[in-house]
């Protein structure tokens, strides 16, 4: 049986319950736990359920809600979709924000769901890009003054944040460290300068500053020449006396000496601007024709093989010659040879006891193996024939036994060649 029956004026006897008493009726219907107001389908009174909007939005309070026999009533909408209708920008399914700022729908109770996935951002205070990470928030926009990026080790200095550049205590370039500190650029070459308080261009040997480069106050020079750094006349070599005829000059004791002024020469057979070592001259003015005043040269028949010249091509390394002509500086073996170049690392590449020119230590890393070459068939049709052996990793030198040569056949003969 329905309750469909049930108008807003009580029950309509026409709709199917025949000649029942209506006193019991609305006696059964009144006691009846599941009663609700509900529109007709088969009458033709137009009866339907409507809820009340007090706010406008088109939404209706589900709480206050009745049935109408009309086409509309001021005030109310035919749905039950307003969890708030108090406020016209609140309704199940309108867009909200959470408490983290993320965009979301409002549920039935007007709850924010969210829809976006929060981020935290650090505070940026000196506005580099970087924040502190100690002080956090999640949300799904960058609050004002914060941002994605944590790491930040001073966030009151807007030139300090990881991997700044920046120039350490030793005047060195360099880059901001995750403790704040400087960290000098790998390969960063310390020198030693000398204070030049005269401003003669001759160093104190006695006041330096170990650095990439010379501070830019106070004076400093390369050289510590200078053996009175509060005259600018004496310094070690200054001409002194009647220096155009005896060479006085100030000698290491800060003292006029005779000949002190002479200068060295070194003879420059291949004309590249560094002089022989071994055929030096001293003079008093100008060295001879053809000499230098310098003896970097350690070969004077090969043009630039000088002292500090960089080394051949081919090498891995930051290097340069030494005084033996050796390539320097990277060499884990100290065999003289750069380990860009070293042939055998570990070993002294320049022992060759039988001076046949191949380094003993390449010699005793040979690659051995075995070459069988009994497969190889001549006759009178066939007069020649060829096989190789390629080794399966590179070595330095080859060693290798070939064996199962046939005899010499009237007039074929069986040959090994060795091509490398």
């Amino acid at each position: 049986m329905s309750y469909c029956h049930l108008t807003g004026d009580g029950i309509n006897m026409n709709h199917g319950f025949g000649e029942y008493p209506a006193a019991l009726m609305r006696e059964k219907v009144a006691a009846a736990s599941c009663l609700v107001t509900c529109e007709k389908e088969s009458d033709n009174d137009n009866c339907h359920n409507v809820c009340e909007d007090l706010d406008g939005d088109g939404k209706g309070n589900p709480n206050v809600c009745k049935e109408i026999c009309a086409d509309g009533e001021a005030g109310y909408v035919a749905n039950g979709d307003d969890c708030d209708d108090g406020d016209s920008s609140k309704f199940t399914g309108a867009e909200c924000s959470d408490s983290a700022d993320c965009g979301g729908v409002l549920l039935a109770n007007c709850a924010c769901e969210s829809t976006e996935q929060p981020m935290t951002y650090f505070e940026d205070a000196d506005g580099d890009g970087f924040g502190n990470a100690s002080v956090n928030v999640l949300a799904c926009t960058a609050p004002g003054g914060y941002t994605g990026q944590a790491g930040d080790c001073d966030d009151t200095n807007p030139a300090v944040f990881p991997e700044a550049t920046c120039v350490n205590g030793d005047l060195c370039d360099g880059f901001i460290a995750a403790d704040c500190s400087c960290q000098a650029i790998t390969g960063s070459v310390i020198k030693t300068f000398y204070a030049d308080t005269d401003s003669d261009g001759f160093g104190n040997p006695t006041s330096t500053f170990e650095g990439c480069r010379a501070p830019t106050t106070g004076g400093y020079v390369e050289n510590s020449l200078d053996c009175n750094d509060n005259d600018a006349t004496i310094y070690i070599g200054a001409p002194c006396g009647d220096g155009s005829a005896d060479c006085a000059a100030i000698d290491s004791t800060c003292t006029c000496a005779t000949g002190a002024g002479n200068a060295t020469f070194c003879e420059d057979a291949d004309g590249d601007g560094f002089g022989n070592p071994t055929n030096c001259t001293e003079t008093c003015g100008a060295g001879p024709a053809g000499f230098v005043d310098n003896g970097l040269d350690c070969d004077d028949n090969v043009s630039g093989k000088a002292q500090g010249s960089p080394c051949p091509s081919g090498t891995d390394c930051i290097t340069f010659i030494d005084p033996a002509c050796y390539c320097a500086i990277t060499d884990a073996d100290n065999d003289g040879v750069c380990d860009g170049i070293d042939s055998c690392p570990g070993e002294d590449d320049k022992i060759d006891t039988n001076e046949n020119g191949m380094p003993d230590c390449i010699e005793n890393c040979v690659g051995e193996s075995e070459f069988n070459v009994n497969f190889l068939r001549t006759s009178a049709t066939a007069p020649s024939a060829e096989t190789s052996k390629v080794f399966d990793v590179p070595v330095r030198a080859v060693q290798f036994t070939v064996f199962n040569l046939g005899r010499k056949k009237n007039v074929y003969e069986e040959k090994v060649s060795v091509y490398y």
